[in-house]
């Protein structure tokens, strides 16, 4: 949901599985360290991150769910680190934190997208739909007064674009068709919105009508 989150702003990003060194609460596992993939009962054998390349980081929401990292308020910040490239390249990355420790290795070329599944697949629909409704939260935070002048001044030229068109644009929400701008005196009708009007389900399954 991330990477169509960003993409709203013209930041290219990917979600990538690499093997993961975990070493926390008195235990030590490696993570897809025989090539990441789906073990029969649906569960994951590996780690996925967000790779940023135009920020030149790895974003990691999603470490907290391993028995290594303690249950500390340290621990429960999503973990960003700098890449030093566009991608994680051939050399592991390592983040010591003051209860635990991270590796990234990553993972062989053919394997990066092994994080994909049918389940995924048949939801892309409302995942791309959920990124952009998010981005369109943020983005009424971004334009605001706190924050204009810091997006105006960063590097993604489809976010300036965004802050100066939509900067007096009011605000129109609800459940049907998320979160959207509408411009001083149109109508609801031609609220400018980040996305598509949502997929009819929510969430899909293979089989589901």
């Amino acid at each position: 949901m991330t990477t169509h989150a960003l993409v709203e702003y013209g930041i290219d990003s990917r979600v990538e599985a690499v093997i993961l060194d975990l070493e926390g609460n008195g235990t030590h596992t490696r993570y897809g360290g025989d090539g990441p993939y789906y073990n029969p009962d649906g569960t994951f054998n590996g780690h996925a991150v967000l790779i940023v390349p135009a920020a030149d980081r790895l974003l990691d929401p999603t470490l907290q769910q391993y028995r290594e990292v303690p249950d500390t308020e340290a621990a429960t910040v999503p973990l960003m680190v700098k890449l030093g490239g566009t991608s994680l390249g051939p050399a592991s990355a390592e983040v010591a934190r003051s209860d635990h420790r991270v590796r990234y290795h990553p993972a062989p070329e053919h394997l990066r997208e092994a994080w994909r599944n049918v389940t995924i697949t048949a939801n892309e629909d409302a995942y791309r739909w959920a990124g952009a409704n998010l981005a369109a939260n943020v983005f009424d935070m971004l334009r605001s007064e706190f924050f204009r002048d810091k997006s105006l001044a960063s590097p993604y030229p489809r976010l300036h674009r965004l802050v100066r068109a939509l900067g007096e644009a009011k605000t129109v929400a609800d459940r049907q068709r998320g979160y959207r701008f509408l411009w001083p005196g149109r109508s609801a009708r031609s609220a400018w919105r980040t996305s598509p009007d949502p997929p009819s389900r929510a969430l899909r399954r293979p089989g589901w009508a």
